[in-house]
């Protein structure tokens, strides 16, 4: 299986839940909840299964499922499924990134995110990589506005990965 690196995200700067201006508590938890959700469903699909991937459309703006399958070019077979499996177990809580004052709030989630692909002669290829995922959302109700991944180790490593 090709490896491929999403495009990253500007550097943001990294703010404890609740330490950012104007931030409410509550509210960051509620946004945290549903950032780390809104990645696992994004990054849990099965080779050759299209609906598993489509299952959380639901939870993107437009925008931002039109940008998600973007990042997918590539690797969707003729009828749109992923020509690959993919599962990401976080590895900590979402950290905030930024708290707009217009409402959108950004979180990156540490985790591992773990490809694999069965291949036509019945084998599979399986690899690992410690990542980090970027969601952007929408203010309530919470949307996904952008969702990206960086990948950490290897030949392309990324500092702030942890």
């Amino acid at each position: 299986m090709r490896r491929r690196t999403a495009s990253c995200l500007l550097a943001l700067a990294w703010v404890p839940i609740g330490a950012a201006a104007g931030s409410n508590g509550a509210d960051d938890d509620k946004a945290s909840r549903f950032a780390e959700r809104s990645v696992q469903l994004a990054l849990n699909f099965r080779q050759g299964d299209l609906q598993s991937l489509r299952d959380a459309e639901p939870l993107f703006t437009p925008e931002g499922w039109a940008d998600f399958m973007r990042r997918l070019n590539g690797w969707l077979d003729a009828g749109g499924a992923p020509v690959f499996s993919s599962s990401f177990t976080a590895s900590g809580p979402p950290i905030l990134t930024t708290n707009s004052v217009s409402g959108g709030i950004s979180f990156t989630v540490p985790g591992v995110l773990r490809h694999e692909s069965r291949q036509p002669q019945g084998g599979k290829s399986a690899t690992s990589y410690r990542a980090e995922i970027d969601v952007q959302l929408t203010a309530e109700p919470f949307k996904v506005a952008q969702l990206s991944q960086r990948t950490c180790g290897g030949a392309v490593t990324v500092a702030r990965c942890r």
